[in-house]
């Protein structure tokens, strides 16, 4: 403890200061011996500091926020380490609204969009009120984020309407025409000894979706077949600029589920609320699962979240492929993440390094960082770093910067417990997604 006061000091005594970093001394000095001391946020006892340790704590504290080099040291130093170290998974966040509030500012929600840089503050109340608090607010988070070092976030605040961003889209009430030729259509398709469990219009989208009823294998043989079928029923109405979505609609899964009432607004960016069912009852019908699975899927991987308290996994391990193979979204690898139960998993931990070094990294300028990705595999901890830098660029010293950061937070205490002695590696990615040497 000794050794790092007098890291500490040192630091301190070899950086000039400004005026304006004087009067954040003596502004915490005056704090410190006048203020009454009070519970952290994470202990129940009081903390109670002589005035002599309460002076120098807090000319450290004033310039801990401008020395990266201080901070580090006083992380370590315990209770005052809580003021940079946080259980929290996103605690800038917390601390902007805990600030609001102490200001009495009618904050209705704190989001941080780490890919645009950007924390959003929504508040309520009228337009008298918004432009009263508005200019205020966006100074007084800047100042805070500025505090913490993390200067590459913009703030950004929005009034709230009393209404959802992601609004679902209207749904096109269909005249009498479109409803008999989705009649005429599921006849047709019946008496050519098909069984359609749905099909309807999608007019918005401008797609015809087809669920048929039949096995696997008799399904995959027939795809092309049953799609040119559907393709000429469609063109024969006169409409041609159509487009034809055919699945196998699976009896007893979350397909049943399904109308042009639940599908009609799953538009644009929702549309992949349609895939998502369709895929969700493939793995029902695969390892006879019953109800809707958490999971999220990209062009060639589905990526299952299975929570230990909700479901056996390893039960749903055993019974899924290694790969969803489909006619009409083609072959699926299947990834598991398994979160929850009653200790930590290693994936619930690489989630969390993932999101706190994301915050960090990403909020601050000339690192280049766009997000941060982990996960646990071959026995050891993967950090990728996703980044904004071109391939030919001079990418060593953004890169040291970079390592030397992540490789003090691993030394941390909270670091350490994270890892809990395994091993790690970093992975840097450029603009494109390429490894970067």
């Amino acid at each position: 403890m000794e050794d790092l006061f007098k890291q500490a000091r040192k630091e301190y005594e070899n950086n000039q200061y400004t005026d304006e970093q004087h009067k954040r001394i003596k502004q915490n000095v005056h704090n410190a011996l006048t203020v009454k001391p009070k519970p952290t946020r994470k202990r129940n006892n009081f903390v109670y500091i002589a005035s002599a340790a309460a002076i120098f704590m807090a000319i450290l504290i004033g310039t801990s926020f401008l020395s990266p080099t201080v901070s580090d040291v006083m992380a370590k130093i315990p209770i005052i380490g809580a003021i940079f170290d946080s259980e929290d998974v996103e605690p800038v966040s917390e601390d902007i609204q805990d600030l609001l509030n102490s200001k009495n500012v009618k904050v209705h929600a704190v989001n941080n969009h780490v890919l645009e840089k950007t924390y959003e503050i929504s508040i309520e109340g009228g337009d008298r009120y918004f432009n009263t608090v508005s200019e205020k607010v966006k100074n007084q988070v800047e100042n805070l984020l500025e505090d913490k070092g993390l200067t590459a976030y913009k703030v950004d605040v929005v009034q709230y309407t009393g209404q959802d961003i992601m609004q679902l889209p209207e749904k096109v009430t269909k005249d009498e025409k479109m409803l008999s030729e989705e009649k005429q259509i599921k006849e047709k398709l019946a008496e050519k000894g098909y069984s359609p469990g749905l099909a309807f219009y999608l007019p918005t989208e401008e797609i015809f979706t087809v669920g048929v009823k039949m096995e696997k294998e008799t399904f995959q043989n027939n795809y092309s077949e049953l799609n040119q079928e559907v393709s000429s029923l469609i063109n024969s109405f006169g409409r041609e600029n159509y487009n034809v979505e055919v699945f196998r609609y699976i009896e007893g899964t979350v397909i049943e589920k399904v109308s042009y009432d639940t599908w009609g607004d799953m538009t644009g960016h929702f549309a992949a609320g349609r895939k998502q069912q369709i895929l969700n009852s493939y793995l029902e019908d695969e390892a006879d699962i019953k109800g809707e699975i958490d999971f999220s899927f990209s062009p060639d991987l589905i990526t299952i979240y299975a929570d230990n308290k909700e479901m056996d996994v390893r039960a749903v391990k055993e019974a899924l492929p290694e790969k969803l193979e489909t006619v009409t979204f083609g072959t699926l690898e299947i990834n598991f993440r398994v979160m929850g139960g009653d200790e930590a998993t290693k994936e619930t931990i690489a989630l969390d390094i993932s999101r706190k070094l994301t915050i960090a990294l990403a909020g601050q300028e000339g690192l280049h960082v766009k997000n941060v990705g982990a996960n646990y595999k071959n026995d050891q901890f993967n950090i990728y770093v996703n980044t904004t830098l071109n391939e030919g660029d001079n990418t060593n010293g953004t890169i040291t910067k970079l390592e030397n950061q992540i490789y003090e937070y691993f030394n941390s205490s909270e670091g350490k417990e994270f890892l809990n002695n395994e091993e790690y590696q970093v992975i840097f990615k450029d603009k494109e997604g390429n490894s970067l040497p």
